[in-house]
């Protein structure tokens, strides 16, 4: 129903008075929707039998992994990188970071690659915390179907513990 085409497996018996049996397949679709499948049957005299069903393929959001820990130093740019994956590879996505220090949300840049068997990519941001502490950051991603995923990394900004050394 996607326009394309799997070969699958047949498993029959010939015993009179006629073959019996049962096809098998696999197929994974690149994107959600509804669409109606053939199965066609070749014999081996080129008799031909076909039968059509409808599958309704789900929309599954994307996984979004930004890590565990991530340490900082104050007033110094950190950049923020979350890896993406979705097995729906025709999805596009946008992206957020939330630093979880009371800054606005930032848009992600995002960098994907759409090919089968799953779409995977980064979203990434760039960000300067004030002061040290721990924040719980939250990068969501969402799919062109609405699919949402998100991660939440815990930022460690800390001092530099001899931020004087190259002073001597």
């Amino acid at each position: 129903g996607d326009d394309s085409m799997d070969i699958g497996q047949v498993f029959e018996t010939n015993t009179p008075p006629r073959a019996e049996g049962t096809a098998t397949g696999q197929h994974a679709y690149c994107d959600n929707g509804e669409f109606m499948a053939t199965l066609r049957i070749i014999d081996n005299d080129g008799g031909m039998g076909s039968d059509t069903l409808r599958v309704r393929v789900e929309n599954v959001p994307p996984q979004v992994d930004a890590g565990d820990e991530i340490f900082a130093y104050p007033c110094t740019p950190v950049t923020l990188v979350a890896c993406f994956m979705d097995p729906g590879w025709c999805d596009t996505h946008t992206g957020s970071w939330d630093f979880g220090d009371c800054s606005e949300p930032l848009p992600a840049t995002i960098r994907e690659k759409n090919e089968a068997p799953a779409g995977v990519g980064i979203a990434a941001a760039t960000h300067v915390y004030d002061r040290c502490g721990n924040y719980r950051a939250e990068c969501t991603v969402v799919d062109d179907d609405g699919g949402i995923g998100k991660d939440q990394p815990t930022l460690r900004v800390i001092k530099l513990q001899n931020a004087a050394f190259e002073d001597g």
